[in-house]
């Protein structure tokens, strides 16, 4: 049970990500006055990336049930 655990706390807190500068990796939210944080619309991604100049680069993810795994748009 131990090994399991820290495998998960490993696999998801502790292991470094796979991306070269992965300590300048951002994630940015919508606000709106009656929600703390909302998804990004897609239309307002593709937005943010044609016009947003304080990131080198701006990709977008969106989680769906466990059994898909995470979609990325914009990959490139």
């Amino acid at each position: 049970m131990n090994a399991t655990v820290f495998q998960v706390v490993y696999s998801v807190l502790l292991k470094p990500l796979p991306f070269r500068e992965s300590d300048r990796i951002m994630q940015v939210w919508e606000t709106h006055p009656q929600f703390r944080t909302l998804q990004a619309s897609i239309p307002d991604f593709l937005d943010w990336r044609a016009n947003v100049r304080s990131f080198e680069q701006i990709e977008a993810y969106t989680f769906q049930a466990a059994s898909t795994g995470v979609t990325l748009f914009g990959a490139g």
